[in-house]
């Protein structure tokens, strides 16, 4: 995951991250591919999915993604201003 996030450009929406315009292989090879679901996820597979991803990719779908890596701090900042705001 380390891999495949450093690679993306920088592009920061307050603590969350979000990448637009993420090619869908890209997505494949370097997340799915590289991400191991346990043997017993036999109808969720990363292998599968990057190769569907891949496939529909060669017919002109699933080309460009919006990646996001949310941040659990946002929503408990979140949380917080919600709980204050409350009390207000």
């Amino acid at each position: 995951m380390g891999a495949f996030v450093a690679a993306l450009p920088a592009e920061l929406a307050q603590r969350t991250h979000v990448w637009s315009d993420v090619e869908g292989t890209y997505v494949a090879d370097a997340f799915f591919e590289n991400f191991h679901t346990p043997e017993s996820a036999w109808k969720v597979n990363a292998q599968t999915i990057a190769g569907y991803i891949r496939n529909r990719v060669a017919h002109g779908e699933l080309r460009n993604w919006t990646v996001a890596l949310v941040s659990i701090a946002d929503r408990a900042d979140d949380d917080a201003a919600l709980s204050s705001a409350a009390r207000k």
